[in-house]
């Protein structure tokens, strides 16, 4: 069972800090806009809250999160 979210974190944060963060929760930057990056992540449902409280770092402007997603083999 995975969990996603998305995040989206002001521009002025440094980018790349961001983009290895998202990788070791496998995520990646979605968008970038003039004002903010959207980053996704992945994960089982321990190390979403785990991200998510390391993430608070860089001063979120909104976290959006699934509920468990997972898809029978």
């Amino acid at each position: 069972m995975k969990k996603i979210q998305l995040i989206k974190i002001p521009l002025g944060e440094n980018l790349a800090d961001v983009d290895v963060l998202a990788r070791a929760y496998n995520g990646a930057i979605q968008n970038v806009t003039e004002n903010a990056i959207v980053v996704s992540a992945t994960d089982e449902p321990k190390r979403i809250a785990n991200f998510i409280k390391v993430i608070e770092k860089y001063n979120p402007i909104e976290i959006v999160r699934s509920g468990v997603v997972a898809m029978e083999r």
